[in-house]
């Protein structure tokens, strides 16, 4: 996931936006685009590894369809309206 950083860094949109600040799309994006992977990835881990894997067919459209889009929404929200990163 770390490697993704740098790529979310160079793909943004954001760098000569006005209303955006540097810690929005330094810290904020990667926050944006890797938290719903990162829970996903830590709650793999603490799966006994003898489990069997079985959830995986609504697991996936319920991160993809529900926590993401939620996700999304949130930190959007905590960026704009609780640390001031983004200016409406």
């Amino acid at each position: 996931m770390l490697a993704a950083v740098p790529l979310i860094w160079m793909t943004s949109p954001d760098w000569d936006y006005p209303f955006v600040s540097r810690m929005a799309v330094l810290a904020g994006e990667p926050v944006h685009f890797l938290g719903v992977p990162l829970v996903s990835l830590l709650v793999d881990l603490m799966r006994p590894p003898s489990a069997p894997y079985r959830n995986w067919y609504y697991r996936i459209p319920l991160e993809w369809f529900v926590a993401m889009p939620l996700w999304m929404f949130v930190w959007g929200s905590i960026e704009t309206y609780v640390l001031g990163w983004v200016f409406i």
